[in-house]
């Protein structure tokens, strides 16, 4: 029985050692990266964030108070008047929003859902953010966007027009720890 015990153990060990090899490994191949194309020379891009975990990360939006992103269809924009805190960080966060049609015009009456969703780990916040329309015409104040962990985000704004066909518009952050 006790040499069954110190198996165990020398598996474990064992097992620790493969995987941090692995680790290591994995770690030094990416280092080798010069961050450039196939030619060799460097690659830009003006949506790079930098620094932590957002290091690289090109599918993020670039915050501004005002900025717009335009719906899937493109039957609507929605502008991100502000973002509280701005640029959108990890834990919970508030942002007022205001849709628009497509010839720029405020759009009232619609239905509208906010989902966050982290695609790198297929995972949403714990519960949906709060939406409540305010008294500025297309104008809807989204409460509780729970950005639960440092990462790349997308918060969807799936837009439910009265009688008229849905659309969706993707804000993408990548949020520090």
């Amino acid at each position: 029985m006790e040499q069954l015990g110190r198996c165990r153990g020398w598996v474990r060990r064992g097992a620790f050692a493969v995987l941090t090899a692995f680790l290591a490994a994995f770690l030094v191949a990416g280092v080798g990266c010069d961050g450039g194309d196939d030619d060799g020379e460097p690659t830009t891009s003006t949506t790079t964030v930098t620094g932590g975990v957002c290091e690289g990360e090109t599918r993020s939006d670039v915050y501004s108070a005002g900025m717009e992103v335009p719906s899937e269809g493109g039957s609507f924009s929605v502008r991100l008047v502000e973002a509280t805190p701005g640029p959108p960080a990890k834990g919970e966060n508030s942002w007022t929003l205001l849709v628009l049609d497509g010839a720029g015009q405020a759009v009232e009456g619609v239905t509208l859902t906010v989902t966050p969703w982290m695609p790198d780990h297929n995972h949403g916040s714990p519960a949906p953010p709060t939406v409540r329309a305010t008294v500025t015409p297309g104008e809807y104040e989204v409460s509780a966007i729970d950005l639960i962990m440092a990462g790349f985000w997308e918060v969807t704004v799936d837009i439910a027009p009265e009688g008229g066909e849905p659309d969706s518009a993707v804000f993408g952050f990548c949020v520090e720890g």
